[in-house]
């Protein structure tokens, strides 16, 4: 954050409506929280929760034809110039549009616009109230009342004179209300302390304003504590424009991750910090939907990808605590950092973070530990055996205990019904690619000890791997516990390790068909985690029956690492066609989507976390000057500024590998690819100028590439 005083951001971790945090001072706790929310009265009743609540693993659109659940999206937003807006629809479409722009661009003062416009056959009225409340205490601190109604309305809150001020907006009453109205703050199952029902928040009610139809109407509010300026007229707007259709699915997906953030005390200090979680439901830290969103949110921003893997949980500092509290442990923020250096090729990125991120890495190896012992066999296991993927047959074998879900046939569960610890194919793929990145990294910062020591324990996880969690009767890699040996329930993870090359020749067919089976994992919406030939597959499920954005990111990536360029293209573009048809149909950043469904999008309807990839895969296939290639290489690349040439130098320090790139140019444009010198391809850019080829490496050996017209 620029500010470190008196400052504003769209920083709560619960609101589902708008919502705009002051900070008095940035790292400590105290804050206030005001939160926007909209009712229509007329012509039929529409009103939306205070706080973002539990909406079901499997519900998607159909949850907004409640009167009591109005859409609201995160909307346009842009950090550098103060500014964040909100999005209101109350019907089904967007004939009836509501935007709420917040700008704060004088200290201690927060402008707000409200925009009104009814495009509809009816004329509308709205009303607008402001909850206010401290966001270190669920009491109401200091509040003294000073003027309840009018124009100006002015409190005192927390050792802070507030004022309320709009020409054009009165305001009822001012009246301090708890959190436990059912219409407002429904029940929240997923909610951390007692349902927040006791928590005290002021209501700022408004006078309900009409909007005749075929009209619109904008309002402009001001909230003050500090500035001296009482006065409406605030700081000149930045002209915000939003983006063209074909780019709106994928800003949208930037603007809930700018919005998906929240001020919270920081894992490795005592000072308070600003950290992603994955949705306003949840309103907490998951480790793995951390990562995967720096994997989207690099594309955007370098600056707050840097900041957000510095905030990962620090084992050096947690100790065994990091393991609990944090989700599933699987620090896939490692991903994100090698992606990030592969864009920016910024050295000091794998300097400042690299300690940290092999702590983790060794924690997530050494599970329950915190380094791996003497005598590891390199398979993989984790607490409760969560993997991320929360109804996992596997998993829900292994646990014991029956939980269907939203099914209509429960999952099976061992014999005892009690807990059996496994050993994870695609958590030991993981852990594998982890510490190729980190000997990779190693390599280029000089720390041969590191090098030599994380080549021991991929070879040992490989060869474990290889021999102990392979099943030659189904083709593919599966859990084995000690009561079970290799479980006969399989599934995507066991295609994982594609992701860390640690496949040997003779298997990778067999691996890649169960990927691009069309009666398997592979439906005409993406990859699924369960097979759909399989009899653990439910098509009402959460990940099962279900496209999520991670396993497409994963196995996009993977092909990456085996040269297997149209396979990746074809992944890519099926996420991204799903991704755009249903942002197209309800304006939602959805969790997941529904096979079973039409491909529907479910869950979350305000979600980033595991979703923010879809951005790295767009820009991959569009962004000009953007170049991809697999995990295992360093490269050295620049592209021309008109995006008319590339030019780059591959490496791979450790084996012989061929490797899969990609770059994007000039579209419809013939190119002439050239290695080593030698001009022995002609590619032609695709209508986003994405062309992609291979390139054969030899160990310790570099290769020249370039792509010219």
């Amino acid at each position: 954050m620029n500010e470190k005083t008196n400052m504003w951001g769209s920083l709560s971790s619960r609101a589902y409506g708008a919502d705009a945090v002051f900070i008095p001072d940035y790292g400590k706790p105290e804050g206030i929280e005001f939160i926007l929310v909209l009712t229509q009265n007329y012509p039929c009743f529409k009103t939306h929760p205070v706080l973002d609540t539990w909406q079901g693993y499997t519900t998607g659109r159909e949850r907004f034809d409640s009167n009591s659940n109005m859409r609201v999206l995160g909307w346009n937003s842009d950090p550098d110039k103060n500014y964040w807006s909100f999005l209101y629809l109350p019907d089904n479409d967007d004939k009836c549009r509501l935007t709420a722009e917040f700008m704060a661009a004088e200290t201690g003062r927060l402008d707000l616009r409200l925009r009104m416009e009814n495009y509809s056959m009816e004329a509308r009225e709205w009303r607008w109230d402001i909850y206010a409340a401290p966001i270190h205490t669920d009491e109401l601190p200091g509040f003294e009342l000073r003027e309840n109604a009018g124009n100006d309305p002015a409190f005192s809150l927390c050792g802070l004179d507030w004022h309320i001020i709009s020409p054009e907006m009165r305001f009822k009453s001012i009246s301090a209300v708890d959190s436990s109205f059912w219409i407002n703050f429904p029940v929240n199952v997923d909610a951390g302390s007692s349902l927040e029902a006791a928590k005290l928040r002021l209501r700022v009610e408004a006078e309900p304003v009409t909007v005749p139809a075929g009209n619109s109407r904008t309002i402009s509010i001001a909230m003050n504590c500090v500035s001296g300026n009482q006065g409406i007229i605030g700081p000149t707007r930045p002209e915000i424009e939003t983006p063209f259709s074909e780019e709106l699915p994928y800003a949208h997906q930037w603007w809930e991750i700018l919005h998906n953030r929240h001020y919270v005390r920081s894992f490795n200090s005592d000072a308070m910090t600003c950290r992603l979680f994955p949705a306003h439901q949840w309103g907490r830290f998951y480790i793995w939907d951390a990562g995967m969103t720096i994997i989207g949110a690099l594309e955007e921003s370098v600056t707050l990808a840097e900041e957000q893997l510095a905030e990962m949980p620090d084992p050096a500092v947690m100790k065994e605590d990091v393991f609990i509290g944090v989700g599933s442990f699987n620090p896939t923020c490692i991903l994100a950092w090698w992606e990030l250096y592969c864009l920016t090729g910024d050295k000091e990125t794998l300097k400042c973070h690299y300690e940290h991120m092999k702590r983790l890495f060794l924690a997530f190896y050494a599970w329950p530990d915190l380094v791996p012992s003497l005598d590891h066999n390199g398979l993989i296991k984790s607490r409760n055996n969560r993997n991320g993927i929360d109804d996992y047959p596997p998993l829900v074998y292994c646990d014991g205990r029956i939980f269907a879900w939203d099914y209509k046939r429960t999952l099976p569960v061992n014999p005892d019904r009690q807990f059996r610890q496994a050993e994870q194919p695609g958590l030991t793929a993981m852990a594998i690619r982890y510490a190729r990145i980190l000997r990779l990294a190693a390599y280029v910062l000089g720390k041969d000890q590191d090098v030599d020591y994380l080549k021991v324990l991929i070879e040992i996880s490989e060869r474990s791997l290889n021999k102990d969690l392979w099943s030659e009767e189904h083709g593919i890699y599966a859990w084995r516990t000690e009561e079970d040996g290799l479980l006969p329930i399989y599934g995507l993870d066991g295609c994982y390790p594609m992701l860390s090359n640690s496949v040997p020749p003779e298997r990778l067919k067999r691996i890649t068909d169960h990927v691009f089976n069309p009666e398997g994992m592979w439906t005409k919406y993406g990859l699924t985690v369960v097979s759909q030939n399989s009899p653990y597959y439910r098509d009402k499920g959460y990940w099962n029956g279900a496209v999520w954005v991670p396993p497409q990111w994963f196995m996009w990536k993977a092909l990456y690492n085996h040269g297997y360029m149209d396979k990746a293209e074809i992944i890519a573009d099926r996420l991204l066609d799903l991704w755009e048809r249903n942002h197209a149909e309800d304006l939602c950043c959805w969790e997941k989507f529904d096979i079973g469904s039409d491909g529907r999008g479910a869950g979350n309807s305000r979600f980033s976390g595991l979703s923010a990839p879809v951005i790295s895969l767009a820009r991959a296939r569009r962004r000009p000057g953007r170049v991809q290639f697999g995990h295992d290489v360093l490269a050295r690349y620049e592209v021309d500024d008109k995006q008319n040439s590339f030019a780059g130098v591959f490496h791979s320090p450790y084996d012989n590998r061929e490797t899969g790139i990609s770059v994007v140019l000039q579209p419809l444009t013939d190119y002439c690819l050239c290695r080593d010198g030698y001009e022995d391809v002609r590619l032609r850019s695709d209508k986003w100028g994405y062309m992609a080829f291979t390139v054969n490496l030899i160990a310790g050996k570099s290769i020249k590439v370039g792509v010219e017209p």
